[in-house]
């Protein structure tokens, strides 16, 4: 059993001290703090007892936590694909991380899973550099490693994400990522509507605009007011609405 507690920059710009330099981090029961995302993982792995637990699982999940591998993280969810951080551009990226991906193609082998029938806690790591790294240039990494080291990836991607416990937490998980701008969310002078003012109430002109918005993925806040707010907005930069 864990809690998960998702807070934005702002409150992490607050948070972070001598104590707590970085995330993720685990809070224990006794008030203890737990650091470095790999032994979280290892931990919790342990605690659970079913993901496989030894030393091949520990380099795996070191390598899924070091780049290249882990920098599809930033330029995946940073506007500036982490440029300002150090990462590489894009195509450096594919040149770094075509040699690790074949290599893991050989460490799977026939499968089904790095571990062999049942999976390892590194897999975990390994299936969410997948992930992002096929939103973030499956084309261009199938060109790069080829189409049946590919299709090995994409079939242990597939058998991981089936797992009992993974598919729920998939389901369940937020469908928005990255920073705004970023090839995760980019919604910027795209997709990102701004705020929709109509009347609280009123089934009018304020739902055309809603289903279209909705039905294009476009994003955009509503702001439902009452009549007497609107008579203190009413004004000529504002006329009528919906706005």
């Amino acid at each position: 059993q864990m809690k998960v507690n998702l807070i934005t920059f702002e409150e992490w710009g607050q948070l972070k001290s001598d104590k707590i330099p970085f995330m993720p981090f685990i809070t224990q029961s006794d008030g203890t703090i737990m650091l470095e995302t790999e032994n979280i993982c290892k931990h919790l792995a342990t605690m659970g007892g079913k993901f496989v637990v030894d030393s091949k699982q520990e380099e795996l999940c070191k390598i899924a936590n070091s780049p290249p591998m882990q920098l599809a993280d930033p330029l995946y969810n940073l506007p500036d694909g982490g440029a300002s951080l150090g990462v590489p551009p894009l195509a450096k990226w594919l040149e770094a991380v075509t040699p690790v991906l074949k290599d893991l193609v050989g460490k799977l082998g026939d499968g089904p899973f790095f571990a062999g029938e049942a999976p390892g806690y590194g897999e975990a790591f390994i299936f969410h550099n997948l992930d992002n790294q096929f939103a973030l240039a499956k084309p261009e990494l199938t060109t790069a490693i080829g189409k049946e080291a590919m299709a090995k990836l994409e079939a242990f991607y597939a058998r991981f994400a089936a797992l009992d416990g993974i598919k729920e937490y998939l389901a369940e998980r937020p469908k928005v990522w990255g920073v705004p701008g970023s090839k995760a969310n980019p919604v910027r002078g795209s997709k990102d509507a701004g705020t929709l003012t109509y009347f609280a109430g009123l089934k009018s002109r304020g739902e055309p605009t809603q289903m279209i918005a909705k039905y294009g993925g476009v994003q955009m806040k509503v702001n439902l007011i009452t009549f007497e707010e609107w008579g203190q907005l009413k004004s000529d930069k504002i006329p009528f609405m919906p706005f």
